[in-house]
């Protein structure tokens, strides 16, 4: 009876001891971003093989944006995508829906080769709107699907398909996403791990993937 309590209470005891290092072990939960680019063939409809990447890039504006959205924090300036330093003074719901061929929000796509910064404000060099030499068609940004469940959490996505009509080849090297309350800002910017030569007559399939995981 007496080795029996003994052994409860240090059993006890080592259980108390454990539990912060078991706790520190867990992994902690997170917010991981990756996007993912897909090749399609225009003629066809035929999709390419996906690539995968984990994004680096959230930038200031991004957390400027949820404290304003989810904090409902006030007087916050944070810099549009023309460099001019905007102070929001109230609660504001940014959005990346985005019309066929707007470029003020959603996914756009550059050529840019500057290095990745969390204070980056805009992307490098865009990749214009249109079918001309060096353009590409972007789709609408419109409809999205709700969170999916991975394993051990959720995954948001948004994507955007962009066409090359141009007669020539078009060389991506990154990509961003805006958000855009009345005016634009830039959330996240990658420089691809892969530039993405974009043929005529071809396109991407861009997808950022937001996971929310415990």
């Amino acid at each position: 009876m007496w080795g029996s309590t003994l052994l409860s209470q240090l059993s006890r005891r080592l259980s108390g001891l454990y539990a912060p290092i078991q706790d520190h072990l867990r992994p902690a939960s997170r917010l991981e971003l990756h996007y993912t680019i897909t090749p399609v063939d225009l003629s066809t409809g035929r999709l390419g093989h996906t690539m995968r990447r984990r994004a680096h890039s959230w930038t200031l504006q991004a957390a400027s944006l949820f404290d304003l959205a989810m904090l409902g924090s006030a007087n916050i300036t944070i810099k549009e995508t023309d460099a001019t330093s905007t102070t929001e003074t109230a609660a504001i719901s940014p959005t990346v829906v985005a019309i066929a061929g707007a470029l003020t929000s959603g996914i756009v796509v550059g050529t840019g080769t500057g290095a990745e910064s969390p204070t980056d404000f805009v992307i490098g060099t865009v990749v214009a709107e249109g079918v001309g030499a060096g353009q590409l068609s972007y789709s609408a940004m419109t409809t999205f699907a709700p969170p999916s469940a991975i394993s051990g959490g959720y995954r948001c996505r948004v994507s955007r398909q962009v066409d090359n009509t141009s007669g020539g080849t078009i060389v991506v090297t990154e990509i961003a996403l805006y958000f855009i309350t009345s005016v634009t800002y830039c959330g996240i910017r990658d420089l691809l791990a892969t530039s993405q030569s974009i043929l005529t007559n071809t396109g991407r399939v861009i997808e950022y993937q937001m996971d929310f995981l415990n």
